[in-house]
């Protein structure tokens, strides 16, 4: 929270709310590198490198930012291009304890969506127990909570109507090489 004090945030027009500048983890405290260190090792266990032979053949690049939802605070959908992993921790979800719904929720995108509606519209897939399968699906955040999908995929942030500030990690995992020697 110092920072937001120190820094004016990155202003962009698809936010409603403030977000820290990118390299977080270079001055941010013990607890948010244990949350990046503990954020690549789950990633690390779902990526295969399937033309690795001995030694890696890359690692990872992180970019690792903070971001404070006021009261209707939202991002408007965005995908993070060049980025494996995009992952987002919950510090604070802004809940008072009272159990209700206060949106916000983290909407993640189907691609697959317009090419159903436009071959044939009103029809689509249903799950093994009925359910239909959504063009989106909405997370809804609690505090400690920590979601990790592919960066390509488009996702968003839904309008928060509490009446506390969230408080939120963002961290992109980008693959570069190994150098040499």
């Amino acid at each position: 929270m110092r920072k937001r004090e120190e820094h004016a945030g990155n202003q962009q027009s698809s936010t409603v709310g403030w977000e820290s500048p990118k390299g977080m983890q270079g001055w941010a405290s013990g607890a948010a590198l244990d949350l990046a260190r503990h954020a690549v090792a789950f990633c690390d266990r779902f990526t295969v490198d399937q033309k690795q032979v001995d030694k890696p053949r890359f690692r990872w690049n992180l970019e690792m930012w903070a971001n404070v939802y006021p009261p209707m605070g939202s991002k408007q959908s965005h995908a993070h291009p060049g980025t494996l992993w995009a992952c987002v921790y919950y510090v604070d979800d802004g809940s008072t304890g009272s159990g209700a719904d206060h949106g916000g929720e983290l909407v993640l995108y189907d691609p697959r969506f317009p090419m159903n509606q436009m071959y044939a519209p009103g029809v689509g897939f249903r799950w093994p127990d009925g359910m239909r399968e959504h063009s989106n699906y909405g997370i809804r955040p609690t505090s400690g909570m920590i979601v990790a999908f592919s960066g390509w995929l488009l996702h968003g942030v839904r309008a928060y109507s509490g009446k506390r500030e969230r408080i939120s990690i963002a961290m992109n995992l980008m693959v570069a090489p190994v150098p040499d020697g």
